[in-house]
């Protein structure tokens, strides 16, 4: 797994060599006039990457931007998920169809298992993933808030790791443990809530480490996520805070803040 930093475009290959978009926008409670704005404002600001998920209830919706973009498909990344009640192989497999057909485009990039549950259910899913996979009508897939007992229990039932593990992670919110055995099993850490839904930002420590940069709190939180070599989805329908998000490339955080930042969990 390889981070390309100080790119327009920065990306992260997963272990299964796909390149996934380091920085991509969250449309979680979004309604369908919020996504497309953000969206559209997101495209103008050099996101090409977007999460969504069955539960958000948006995906025709982003589907229907994606398609009357100026963009080629393989310039953006569509990620959506499977949720708990649509668990079971057959279920899941209906999930995927019916995201699928909402979304409208040629391909899925990522499909995810978005909580664990009881573990014959989840497990069957991991199964209609990998065999959705296997059939190429997603280029890769993975998990949502798995504990690394959840990952180890989804090992032993197949030889299909998981891409990505979407988990909330940010200063306030750090386990080294699950980064570090992330890292050592491939799997890379995509991080939701990376600004902490904004309950941190008026933190001291936060606010200092960012004036040093001349960047706003919410930016040194994502710059954090980045430098730990995790993708960061920020949440945002605002115009200037999705340019402000996007606006994490052209500087670096010190080991020394860094370490400080580590230390705020």
């Amino acid at each position: 797994m390889s981070v390309n930093n100080f790119d327009i475009k920065p990306s992260i290959k997963l272990n299964n060599n796909i390149n996934m978009p380091i920085l991509g926008l969250g449309t979680w409670s979004m309604n369908n006039k919020k996504l497309i704005q953000a969206v559209n404002w997101a495209l103008e600001a050099g996101y090409r990457h977007f999460d969504s998920a069955r539960y958000y209830k948006n995906e025709k919706a982003l589907g229907k931007v994606i398609r009357n973009s100026s963009y080629s498909r393989e310039e953006l990344f569509v990620t959506t998920k499977v949720w708990p009640q649509d668990f079971g192989y057959n279920e899941t497999l209906k999930a995927f169809d019916a995201s699928f057909d909402d979304l409208n485009i040629e391909y899925v990039n990522q499909y995810l298992i978005h909580w664990p549950s009881d573990d014959s259910r989840t497990h069957e899913s991991w199964k209609a993933l990998s065999d959705i996979y296997k059939e190429g009508k997603v280029k890769t897939i993975g998990v949502s808030n798995f504990s690394i007992t959840d990952l180890e229990r989804l090992k032993e039932i197949s030889d299909i790791i998981p891409a990505t593990n979407q988990i909330k992670f940010h200063p306030f919110c750090f386990d080294p443990e699950i980064l570090e055995y992330c890292k050592r099993e491939n799997i890379a850490i995509v991080s939701y809530s990376p600004l902490s839904e904004g309950r941190k930002l008026k933190n001291p420590k936060l606010i200092e480490i960012a004036t040093q940069y001349d960047k706003t709190p919410a930016q040194i939180m994502l710059r954090w996520g980045i430098q730990h070599n995790t993708i960061t989805i920020p949440k945002s329908s605002n115009k200037d805070r999705i340019i402000e998000n996007a606006s994490i490339f052209d500087f670096e955080i010190s080991n020394t803040h860094m370490d400080e930042l580590n230390s705020l969990s």
